[in-house]
């Protein structure tokens, strides 16, 4: 995960899709970036968990990215540990709203999907790890 600031030298802006399993895992390293002044987590996203209050992490939990987007205004980074049926449609939806998405392997289910990925990549100007 590329943890550079942002070009105002503030901490990258993440949102964390998929809390639980390995999003747990990278929730703990998001924290520790966190407590190192390299990122701030903005909000998590998890369709399958609902909470009352819908928080977790210190944030407010979505169930869907675009409500979380639409809420949080622009990121910097969307890190993506959800069902890899997932991968192809949560990228689009952030590279297309600004964001560098950092997904686990495999990063999509067909080559399809992968081609269409990386070209969504050059276009945006925006990069897939």
């Amino acid at each position: 995960m590329d943890t550079r600031s942002t070009s105002t030298g503030s901490p990258a802006r993440l949102v964390l899709v998929g809390v639980r399993g390995y999003g747990a895992v990278h929730a703990e390293r998001i924290a520790r970036l966190t407590d190192q002044g390299a990122v701030r987590l903005v909000a998590a996203v998890d369709p399958g968990l609902v909470m009352d209050p819908p928080t977790i992490y210190g944030v407010d939990l979505y169930a869907e990215l675009t409500q979380a987007l639409d809420a949080v205004g622009p990121v910097d980074v969307v890190v993506v540990a959800a069902p890899i049926g997932e991968h192809f449609r949560l990228a689009q939806i952030a590279l297309t709203s600004g964001a560098d998405v950092y997904l686990e392997k495999p990063p999509v289910a067909s080559m399809d999907d992968f081609d269409t990925l990386l070209a969504t990549e050059q276009e945006t100007g925006h990069v897939v790890q």
